[in-house]
């Protein structure tokens, strides 16, 4: 597995993933990397989104969100 090092992170940023990981009973690494995984699968379902013929996008974009969200935080719930 690969390892990410992020460093010189202001106070004030470090600060907030802290109290967030906290309410959630995790830790700032844990929810640090749920928070990456979310973004890289928003820029993918963005991508394909993008790709699709406008024929194919019959369902709405805020009910196909709304699916994608809802799919996302069940994954997420059982990272976290």
């Amino acid at each position: 597995m690969a390892s990410l090092v992020i460093k010189d992170i202001p106070d004030a940023i470090y600060e907030r993933l802290r109290r967030a990981a906290r309410e959630r009973d995790c830790t700032v690494g844990d929810f640090a990397l749920a928070m990456v995984q979310r973004e890289v699968e928003w820029l993918e379902w963005k991508e394909r989104w993008a790709r699709l013929p406008v024929s194919h996008r019959t369902v709405s974009a805020a009910t196909m969100l709304e699916e994608a969200r809802a799919e996302r935080d069940k994954e997420l719930a059982s990272i976290i």
